[in-house]
C-alpha cells in the first residue's frame, strides 16, 4: 500500500493506518510519507519566523500557526507509534529533502543544482553516526511489514 501525503489531511491518522493494514497481508509491506515537524521549525528559525518555529515546535499538530496550509506534521516517534498500534512492524524511516527546503530556490536553477544537492542530502544521512538527521526530513518516507 502506497499512503503518501495522504495523513497530514485526513481527520483520524490512526484509523487510516488501520484501513491500511486491513488492506494489507501479513507480511505486506506500507510505503508512507508524512510531512516532518522538525523540517518547518528549522525552515521558520532561518527565515527568522521565530514565533512561528517554536508554534511548530509545540504545537500537537506540528501547525506554526492558523494560516499553516497543512493541518498535520509528524516526529519519528508519532510515526513510529501509530505505526505500532497499527500493527505494522520492520519500521524504516528516512527524511528525506533534508536540505532542499533550506537552500534558496536560486541557487537551485538548473537540474545539475538539483541532482548535487539530492546527492549531498543522501551523503548528509548516509555517514555513520548521523542518524539523528533521519528526522530531519521535510518528508518522512516509511517503509513498514503488517504483521
Amino acid at each position: 500500500v502506497c499512503c503518501h501525503g495522504t495523513l497530514e489531511v485526513v481527520d483520524d491518522p490512526a484509523a487510516t493506518l488501520r484501513a491500511a493494514a486491513d488492506a494489507l497481508r501479513p507480511g505486506g509491506r506500507l510505503s508512507l510519507l508524512v510531512s516532518g515537524r522538525l523540517a518547518v521549525v528549522f525552515a521558520k528559525a532561518i527565515a527568522g519566523e521565530f514565533g512561528q518555529a517554536r508554534a511548530a515546535l509545540t504545537d500537537p499538530s506540528g501547525r506554526w500557526g492558523s494560516t499553516d496550509p497543512l493541518p498535520r506534521r509528524f516526529d519519528v516517534d508519532q510515526i513510529e507509534a501509530l505505526l505500532a498500534e497499527a500493527g505494522f512492524t520492520d519500521v524504516n524511516v528516512r527524511g528525506t529533502g533534508i536540505l532542499g527546503h533550506l537552500v534558496p530556490a536560486a541557487h537551485i536553477d538548473s537540474e545539475a543544482d538539483r541532482v548535487a544537492l539530492a546527492e549531498l542530502d543522501e551523503l548528509l544521512v548516509s555517514g555513520p553516526g548521523r542518524e539523528f538527521l533521519r528526522t530531519l526530513g521535510n518528508g518522512l518516507h516509511v517503509l513498514a511489514r503488517r504483521d
